[in-house]
């Protein structure tokens, strides 16, 4: 009498082999996606921390001199920076948009006014947004 073979025949170790190839593709893939993510994230991350930046010191300045920078809607103010000179560029390029607003009492949302207009009782939307309108940061000042 014959004693059973022991091992593994050829078909089972191409069976575990095609098995293998079909699970490793798509988690080699993952963890491609997730290391560009990752690299991503980090310049976002930085994109953010600039608008902010930009943001906080226009927000320091007094409501005259916001005031005497009122371009509109679409027009980038004097407070608006260039990209950062470097090899990488710390920040990109930050515009800011201050206009004139009006929130009539009980409406819903509130009305962007042009430039000339002349109402005195409104207060001033500050935008500040990165490159390429990245991350754009919106406030309301009063007086």
């Amino acid at each position: 009498m014959r004693a059973p073979a022991a091992g593994l025949s050829y078909i089972e170790v191409m069976v575990a082999l095609v098995l293998l190839a079909i699970c490793a593709v798509p988690a080699a893939e993952a963890i491609r996606s997730g290391l560009r993510a990752a690299a991503a994230g980090t310049e976002h991350a930085r994109e953010l921390r600039c608008v902010k930046s930009r943001m906080e010191v226009v927000l320091a300045e007094s409501f005259e001199d916001l005031w005497k920078e009122v371009k509109g809607k679409n027009d980038p103010s004097s407070y608006s920076l260039p990209a950062d000179a470097g090899p990488d560029g710390e920040c990109g390029v930050r515009n800011v948009y201050i206009s004139k607003y009006v929130h009539p009492y009980g409406a819903a949302v509130g009305t962007v006014l042009e430039p000339n207009d002349e109402a005195e009782n409104t207060l001033l939307m500050v935008t500040v947004s990165g490159t390429d309108g990245m991350y754009p940061l919106t406030t309301l000042v009063d007086r």
